[in-house]
């Protein structure tokens, strides 16, 4: 049988607080966010304070943080 330690390094990586990779801005604006989701596409719908409407796409997988 395996040592159960082995598995340690995996879930101390999955609870380490760190910046992820590829993170990248998709909009710097203030506004109101509607996320739409189908089978073959993600998109964010940004509808700022100014009154401009705007769609990104997002890939499946990855995560959003709105601040």
């Amino acid at each position: 049988g395996e040592d159960i330690t082995q598995g340690l390094p995996r879930v101390e990586e999955l609870f380490e607080v760190r910046k992820p990779k590829g993170q990248a801005i998709i909009a710097d604006a203030n506004g109101n966010i509607k996320l739409h989701e189908a089978k073959e596409k993600r998109e964010a719908e940004l509808l700022g304070d100014d009154g401009e409407k705007h769609t990104y796409k997002i890939p499946f997988g990855s995560r959003l943080m709105v601040k």
